[in-house]
């Protein structure tokens, strides 16, 4: 290892499997604190006992593995406990929730270290290899969509971007997703009604019209019954012939139908925005056209802040709201990039790259030293948070390879990016991601927001750059 970067400072020593939950919380907690463990760099915790691991200020052990060591190993253990710290990970519940397993790791991890005086150093932790991140990636991707009764969600499109994009079994994979559809059932939400933008390429690659033809076919159902927001643009849930929502996925939650009709937010753009370009590109319906031209303009001139570009979470009735939360931002530039995929010569094109200028210029001025941006972008105190960060990576580095952004300009900002994500990557996922969404109208929300690992496609797209 590079004498410059963090040495390894706790051992681990854990009997589970390798992508639980329990491993991925205490693994999220160290990353975060920019702490080297055993089995970093080899994307494998230790799973048996060996003497290697009484060679650092602290042992992270989980109870099976301290009950399963043999008196000589024990004996061992005491006399390295006498100088160093030996912490048990696990005292958990077999209810416990992952939420549960989050907030006591982030306890008992911390606890740790500094009774092990323990300092890490976000910046000067070893990298991983991206070619070997983006392999777990494909993995998993490629597993979770092959599940015979997977609903449609925002997890399918993630899926989908995780597939390495020369898979010959990319067609066979889409086609398998798309017959599973049932195309009476009007999908919930705007995440569950996106996976249907690729419909039109498993047409190209399978050759069957089909696929194409029963997206428009949802399409038009969800224009006519889906709710509008005062300014015209589709709602991101509901059926105006159900307002309480008596037969949908979630009884008597009324979101968009009723008066969350009025909330534009960012998540719109990140699942209608594409969806919207591949219904265009094959239908030239112009009201598809229309529907992302007119969100498009109330985000950027209504959610986004005229002074630094930076896009607020939500807008209600023409004022903007929220925080200009990471994770947000995403959002609009996850859709903006997808949207350039589904439909390359869009003929938004200009606009669209040209609202990424925007909110890049914004970015550039609060990117932190470290190369992730603040879970707040704009308030530095607020903890570097990461899904924000493989976005903002993802698609600064697709624009540049299109040619419609200057390397030059974000070139450097997308490299620290780069190297700060590696740094926090683990078997194909990442620490330090913001937890959940939803909106809310002032700050305290966004900021005691919890953090947890995640694994998602996404992270291939954005490595692949």
């Amino acid at each position: 290892m590079n004498s410059c970067k963090n040495p390894v400072q706790v051992a681990i020593l854990s009997s589970y499997e390798s992508e639980s939950v329990i491993n991925l919380s205490l693994i999220d907690r160290l990353l975060e604190a920019g702490v080297n463990f055993t089995g970093f760099l080899e994307n494998q915790l230790p799973r048996h006992f060996s003497e290697e691991l009484l060679e650092y200020p602290l042992l992270l052990i989980d109870q099976k593995s301290l009950k399963s060591l043999t008196a000589e190993q024990r004996c061992k253990l005491e006399r390295y406990a006498a100088d160093h710290f030996v912490y048990c990970f696990d005292y958990l519940p077999e209810t416990a929730t992952r939420m549960d397993i989050n907030m006591h790791m982030e306890i008992w991890v911390n606890q740790a270290l500094a009774a092990a005086g323990i300092q890490g150093d976000t910046m000067n932790m070893p990298e991983q290899s991206p070619a070997e991140q983006i392999r777990f990636v494909e993995e998993r991707s490629a597993k979770y969509l092959a599940q015979p009764e997977i609903p449609f969600s925002e997890f399918t499109v993630h899926a989908l971007r995780g597939m390495n994009p020369d898979s010959g079994s990319l067609g066979t994979i889409l086609a398998a997703l798309f017959d599973r559809q049932d195309i009476d059932q009007l999908p919930p939400h705007h995440d569950a009604l996106a996976a249907w933008m690729y419909a039109p390429l498993c047409s190209e690659l399978t050759g069957e019209k089909r696929h194409a033809e029963r997206f428009l076919q949802v399409m038009d159902k969800i224009m006519q019954r889906r709710p509008y927001t005062p300014e015209g643009i589709l709602a991101g849930s509901g059926d105006i012939s159900d307002p309480l929502n008596f037969n949908g996925e979630f009884p008597g939650l009324a979101n968009y139908t009723t008066g969350g009709r009025m909330i534009v937010d960012l998540e719109m753009f990140h699942f209608h925005a594409p969806l919207f370009a591949s219904a265009a590109r094959i239908s030239h319906n112009p009201v598809f056209l229309d529907q992302l031209a007119r969100l498009m303009h109330q985000l950027r001139t209504v959610n986004c802040d005229p002074v630094d570009h930076l896009p607020c979470h939500y807008s209600r009735n023409g004022v903007r709201h929220g925080t200009k939360w990471s994770r947000g931002a995403a959002h609009v530039l996850h859709g903006l990039t997808l949207t350039l995929e589904m439909w390359p010569e869009i003929p938004l094109k200009g606009e669209l790259a040209a609202w990424a200028d925007s909110i890049g210029e914004g970015l550039l001025e609060c990117q932190s030293e470290d190369g992730c941006w603040h879970n707040i972008l704009d308030i530095p105190i607020t903890p570097l948070e990461t899904s924000g960060t493989m976005a903002f990576l993802c698609s600064f580095g697709a624009l540049i390879k299109k040619g419609l952004l200057e390397e030059g300009k974000y070139g450097g900002m997308i490299q620290r990016a780069r190297c700060a994500l590696l740094r926090r990557c683990w078997r194909g996922g990442f620490a330090g991601n913001c937890a959940g969404t939803g909106l809310a109208p002032d700050m305290d929300y966004y900021v005691r927001r919890p953090f947890n690992f995640l694994c998602t496609g996404q992270l291939a797209a954005a490595l692949r750059v």
